[in-house]
């Protein structure tokens, strides 16, 4: 996948529909849905989860937990409101990452 974007001359939407195309087992992690391989966590008992628009929440439980002082911090994280992402293509990322949505909680 990263010898795609950086060889091939597609835009972000192709490289996505060539994402969703693959079974992830074939994918470098990177591309993987953040909880692949994670299910059975999430019926743990003891299973923090952590939003990351509000960091605050896992500097909290870092020093708290394990007595770590960490200051964490978001980058700018993608805009949706662009031209090029139409409501097809929102879908599709939606359908690609909905095991993530539903287990952690996100809304759509």
């Amino acid at each position: 996948c990263t010898s795609i974007l950086n060889n091939c001359n597609i835009s972000f939407k192709e490289f996505v529909k060539i994402i969703i195309s693959v079974n992830p087992i074939y994918l470098d992690t990177h591309f993987r849905h953040q909880t692949y391989n994670l299910e059975k966590l999430f019926t743990l008992k003891k299973n923090v989860l952590y939003n990351i628009e509000n960091l605050i929440n896992f500097e909290i439980f870092l020093k708290d937990e394990y007595n770590i002082n960490v200051k964490l911090d978001i980058h700018d994280k993608y805009k949706w409101d662009r031209p090029e992402i139409t409501k097809d293509f929102k879908d599709d990322i939606y359908k690609y990452f909905e095991q993530d949505f539903k287990l952690l909680k996100i809304p759509k």
